[in-house]
């Protein structure tokens, strides 16, 4: 918009991984307001270190102050992303710098309530160039992502705790409702009945088309994950037809170690092959397909500039005490990885994980696979949850890469929501009124099969609602 307009301007990279920053010239001000103030489609905020707002028309009675006083001005575009949602469209703010030219030549920047600027001025004689905005672009402009920008390289210079290595997504989904997956597990089926009832709960298998919403989530707020894979056993969602550049459909059999074993109706078996998914970089996010992102999240919150997974330990405590003889497997998986991290580092974890996604590395895993090969091993051939299997990626993962040095306790906004417990109706609508956490987990759990439709009803329209826009992968129909 500038550009087209001849306002001359310098992209350089924000303090929010969401919005993108604009130096103009403190001269061109009049030049700007005239622009803006045509654009009926557009609001205009006062920016400093709080909360962006309140939000104003460009040709108001008080949008001239702010177009003559603001030392930053927040630009928000057309309510696209979210309909009417003023919280969603100020997370992509564009920031536009007034900076002023001193005797010299050079370009100042103002402080913004006493913040130190990186830059102290611009020196005239530096050659402008052009330069994508890497993950600084809008989400919901795909666009702006191959776009070329005006620049200078001492405006892109990253703080130090910025994360710049490639990150990719890895769910695991599953269709309980397909015949043919259903004739499959039932082929499998204990006869005896000796298996605790958690092991092949019908919760673990339910499908409310989360996964659909989850990927747009990404697309959304992680607009820096590489690709999205999606591992499933023989299935494919109805609307991603086919692969593409972003997202992709993984089968079991090409990431088994040892394909013998399939088919797995374990997620613990399943999780424990996650580093095997072929073109995987080594830093990638593990979503459960009811985990959604619901708002904007940085690589940093999940990998470190060095390297470092996030770790998120939850106040809930895991048992120390005597377990019973047929336990749940949940807890027994804990125990399992208790035992191993006691007997290496001579620590007791005490926590549980929260339901976020896991942030992983490839070769952490594989050193885990060769090290505890035997109830690695072990757990990749049990094909329902058994009170042998280690928990690969929701706990043990955390803690081995703690005790080696390779992890950091992360902080995330977070909501978790038992779908089968009472209120569900009205914590749906306050997380989606709200919209103030980073991830959200809607998680099942067995519910009468007269509450099922209703469930669905309710997840399905929390979801259409939270996240709108399809995605360039899924089909149109």
């Amino acid at each position: 918009m500038l550009g087209e307009a001849g306002i001359a301007h310098l992209v350089h990279a924000p303090r929010s991984a969401t919005r993108t920053a604009v130096v103009v010239e403190g001269a061109d001000r009049a030049a700007v307001a005239r622009l803006l103030s045509r654009r009926g489609d557009l609001r205009l905020a006062k920016v400093a270190d709080g909360p962006v707002g309140p939000l104003i028309d460009p040709d108001s009675p008080s949008a001239a102050a702010l177009l003559r006083e603001a030392q930053v001005l927040g630009v928000v575009g057309p309510a696209e992303f979210v309909p009417d949602h003023v919280v969603e469209r100020l997370k992509y703010a564009v920031e536009i710098e007034f900076w002023s030219r001193d005797s010299a030549g050079h370009l100042r920047p103002h402080r913004v309530a006493g913040a130190q600027s990186i830059l102290d001025d611009l020196v005239p004689d530096r050659s402008v160039g052009l330069s994508s905005l890497g993950r600084f672009h809008d989400p919901t402009d795909p666009d702006q992502a191959r776009d070329l920008f005006p620049t200078r390289s001492e405006l892109l210079t990253p703080p130090i705790t910025a994360c710049d290595l490639p990150i990719d997504a890895v769910y695991t989904w599953v269709d309980g409702r397909d015949p043919a997956w259903v004739a499959r597990r039932d082929a499998h089926h204990d006869p005896a009945g000796t298996r605790h009832p958690e092991a092949a709960s019908a919760a673990r298998y339910l499908s409310r088309d989360e996964l659909r919403y989850s990927i747009r989530s990404i697309l959304a707020y992680a607009p820096w994950v590489r690709r999205i894979h999606v591992l499933t056993d023989s299935q494919r969602p109805a609307w991603l037809p086919q692969d593409t550049d972003r997202v992709r459909v993984v089968d079991h059999r090409e990431v088994f170690a040892h394909p013998q074993v399939l088919p797995v109706f374990n997620s613990h078996a399943i999780e424990s092959q996650l580093h095997r998914v072929p073109d995987l970089v080594n830093h990638f996010l593990y979503f459960n397909d009811d985990v959604l992102l619901g708002s904007p999240v940085q690589p940093e919150d999940f990998v470190s500039a060095v390297g470092h997974s996030a770790i998120h330990l939850s106040k809930l405590g895991v048992p120390v005490t005597r377990f019973p003889d047929l336990e749940n497997p949940i807890w027994a998986a804990y125990r399992n990885v208790r035992r191993l991290i006691e007997q290496d580092f001579g620590r007791v974890p005490t926590s549980v994980t929260w339901h976020v996604p896991h942030s992983l590395r490839v070769d952490v895993l594989e050193e885990m696979a060769q090290r505890y090969a035997e109830p690695w091993r072990r757990t990749e051939a049990s094909r329902f949850r058994d009170d042998g299997d280690l928990s690969p990626t929701s706990n043990f993962y955390q803690y081995f890469a703690w005790f080696t040095g390779r992890a950091f306790l992360g902080q995330l906004t977070y909501s978790y929501l038992n779908l089968a417990a009472a209120g569900v109706r009205q914590r749906l609508d306050r997380l989606a009124a709200m919209r103030a956490h980073q991830v959200l987990c809607l998680n099942d759990s067995d519910a009468q099969a007269e509450e099922e439709s209703a469930l669905d009803a309710a997840v399905g329209g929390f979801l259409r609602a939270y996240l709108p826009l399809p995605g360039p992968h899924e089909s149109p129909a």
